[in-house]
């Protein structure tokens, strides 16, 4: 018998020393050999039936994902190319089709301007503040419909077009 210090492990260790001693006096018996046999012919039969369906199903999920990437990469294509037509055109603007009336106006005023700021769009268009004015001449900007130039303090938007030198700054 093996030495053992604590006592609470020397009764699980006579209990699984019992088990196996049946188990090997069971392996002589010809009927029991035959059961452990077909149970562990029928165990690994399940157990490849269900490793097989685990396969199926990340291989469907392998496909679905394939599938998947190639719509999103077809997607991505089609973005870019609405993206390109929506960008510029060959003069360097961005279509006006799609702007208020008020925004064309203020277009319009910046072109026949040669350069605008704040202060010019809010005086001819009658805005309360600023900051009005700002806002669509900023909105023009992100529609690469002006540009803008920061001279000293004030900022003045440009059309792409033109490309006029701005009077010089008093000192």
């Amino acid at each position: 018998m093996a030495n053992i210090e604590n006592p609470s492990h020397e009764k699980e260790y006579r209990g699984l020393n019992r088990d196996l001693n049946m188990a090997v006096e069971r392996v002589k018996d010809p009927v029991a050999l035959a059961t452990m046999l077909y149970t562990i012919a029928n165990d690994r039969k399940s157990t490849n039936l269900l490793v097989g369906n685990v396969n199926a199903g990340i291989d469907n999920l392998n496909s679905k994902f394939d599938e998947l990437t190639g719509m999103v990469k077809i997607l991505i294509k089609q973005n870019e190319e609405l993206l390109k037509q929506l960008r510029r055109n060959p003069d360097g603007e961005r279509k006006e089709e799609f702007l208020s009336d008020r925004d064309m106006e203020i277009l319009n005023f910046a072109r026949k301007e040669g350069r605008v700021c704040a202060d010019d769009v809010k005086e001819k268009f009658g805005y309360k503040q600023k900051n009005g004015a700002c806002m669509r001449l900023n909105n023009l900007c992100k529609e690469r419909l002006l540009r803008k130039e920061y001279i000293g303090r004030k900022v003045y938007y440009m059309p792409w077009k033109s490309i006029s030198p701005l009077p010089s700054q008093p000192l």
